[in-house]
């Protein structure tokens, strides 16, 4: 369930305009959307193919058609891929927009949507938040949507589910509230039962806000005749407490299901209609005509009254989806009308190049200098490389795009220390393979460099017997250990001050030489 929300979140906008076709698993996502004199959609894609952004433009006649800019949505994502945040602008030189909707995970799933409402098309202001709630088994079981601004703070809907013992939907509860008071406006639920053989029948019922009660208003029956394929769905509505008896629709629904084949029909009919739809598909399994046809009784005859056509590029992707209307029972000709189409364009995909193999240093080595030099083999084609280097807790100590050379000096690393180290190859930057292997090796020990005592100075005389002294900071080292004494007695021995460069010392004795000695250290001194 959580991989089905998050690729409804991600890639909602973009899959939403692909609803009218099936594109091949793996064909290539469009980047360009063409709404016939309408709008088009430019989409931008991380390597992960996740949209990145997305910018509209409108159909202006007037001006080059599809330059006018409208808006533009920037996605930004968690680390497993999970839409976290996204950014609006309708300011064509805004990169980094307001933000309107941010997503809230947990193990569970989808925890959270919250949405800024947009004050300019709207006379309500504030948040909108849209909570789920889960089960043990991990099964949406609520979702809420509240609205809140400064006046006050009330539920929009609220949709419940129930399950049975067998794992089956059980009940299915809605209610709506009003967007400005949050007062009830309806209330449903649907109950499902079950049989043996599957779903035997679900009723509806709606609250009378009248009575205060439920009604039942609509139920369907399933039959499976013969255990075959053919499912029949009848429909009774309206439910009479005083008869306990439903009134029958004089409608069936007919569903006839088997393995694939290149065309499918069902028939769907009542007192006021007879329809028959026809799928038709191409030999890749994917839908290319979806049309309806309604009986016409004075001419006895079926006609179209709208059609779907999808085609498809040579890799599977969608190429074209146009509709078109019948004039179905107006007279004996057939006629088909354009309505609209929508067009897919598709940009070469980014290239991203194979690995490179890090070469000296050796992955394991030991002993390595605080300054070394990277180098790795060029890759053909690779137009610069990403040098990322970490110690052994993942702390980064550099990330650098070199540019398209095949070795990088590394300057004071630090000593005794696990280096890692991963060098990514790319074609267009940004778009690096992370796939690449990553080597680690340790630097040795360094002992460290002397220091200097700024203060007191040497041989100066007439100094305090209460003082600071200092010393000029150095490298490699882990602290200080500082000695004082006179002629005839240590006063302190080699103390650990740690890495400072100042240490206060008092009552030293009058009148006597003193002599004072800074040594840095580290594991090697």
């Amino acid at each position: 369930m959580n991989i089905k929300i998050f690729t409804l979140l991600s890639l909602g906008i973009l899959f939403s305009t692909l609803a009218s076709g099936q594109p091949l698993s793996g064909s290539p996502l469009p980047d360009t959307i063409t709404y016939y004199k309408q709008y088009r959609e430019i989409y931008e894609f991380n390597p992960d193919s996740t949209i990145k952004e997305f910018t509209v433009f409108w159909y202006f006649p007037e001006n080059a058609p599809y330059t006018r800019f409208a808006y533009r949505n920037r996605n930004v994502y968690t680390s497993d891929r999970k839409l976290k945040e996204v950014y609006w602008s309708n300011t064509e030189g805004d990169q980094s927009g307001q933000l309107i909707t941010s997503f809230q995970y947990t193990t569970q799933g989808l925890d959270s949507i919250i949405t800024k409402y947009n004050t300019v098309f709207n006379t309500w202001y504030g948040n909108k938040i849209i909570s789920h709630q889960y089960d043990s088994k991990n099964r949406l079981i609520n979702k809420t949507e509240t609205n809140t601004n400064a006046a006050a703070t009330y539920p929009v809907s609220i949709e419940t589910w129930s399950y049975n013992s067998n794992d089956q939907l059980e009940l299915q509860a809605t209610e709506t509230y009003s967007n400005d008071n949050g007062e009830l406006l309806d209330k449903a639920k649907t109950t499902y039962m079950y049989d043996a053989s599957g779903l035997k029948e679900r009723i509806t019922q709606y609250w009378d806000l009248t009575t205060n009660d439920w009604v039942n208003n609509l139920k369907y029956e399933y039959t499976y005749p013969n255990g075959d394929n053919l499912t029949y769905i009848e429909q009774w509505f309206n439910f009479n407490p005083q008869t306990q008896m439903w009134n029958k629709l004089n409608a069936r629904k007919e569903f006839y299901f088997e393995e694939f084949k290149t065309t499918e029909t069902f028939r769907q009919r009542n007192d006021y209609y007879d329809y028959r739809y026809t799928k038709r598909y191409n030999p890749n399994k994917q839908l290319i005509s979806d049309e309806r046809d309604e009986y016409c009784k004075t001419l006895g005859i079926y006609k179209i009254r709208d059609r779907k056509e999808t085609t498809y590029n040579t890799d599977g992707s969608i190429s074209l989806y146009s509709e078109y209307v019948g004039n179905a029972c107006e007279n004996v000709d057939t006629m088909l009308t354009f309505r609209t189409n929508i067009s897919y364009g598709y940009r070469k995909p980014i290239e991203i190049p194979s690995c490179t193999n890090i070469l000296s240093p050796l992955n394991g080595q030991q002993n390595i200098e605080n300054s070394a030099t990277v180098i790795w083999n060029p890759v053909p084609a690779a137009t610069g490389y990403k040098l990322t280097v970490k110690n052994s807790n993942g702390n980064i100590i550099l990330i650098e795009d070199v540019g398209n050379v095949n070795q990088y000096l590394l300057n004071n690393l630090p000593p005794n220390t696990d280096i890692c180290v991963s060098v990514n190859p790319y074609i267009v930057a940004g778009y690096e393979n992370n796939t690449c292997d990553v080597i680690c090796f340790k630097t040795k020990n360094v002992v460290p460099n002397c220091t200097a005592i700024t203060s007191p100075t040497h041989g100066q005389t007439n100094a305090a017997t209460n003082m600071t002294i200092t010393w000029q900071p150095t490298s490699n080292l882990q602290g200080y250990r500082i000695t004082v004494k006179t002629p005839t007695a240590t006063i302190i021995d080699k103390m650990d001050v740690g890495n400072v460069n100042v240490f206060a010392i008092t009552d030293l004795p009058n009148n006597t030489l003193i002599c004072v000695q800074v040594v840095p250290y580290n594991e090697c001194r």
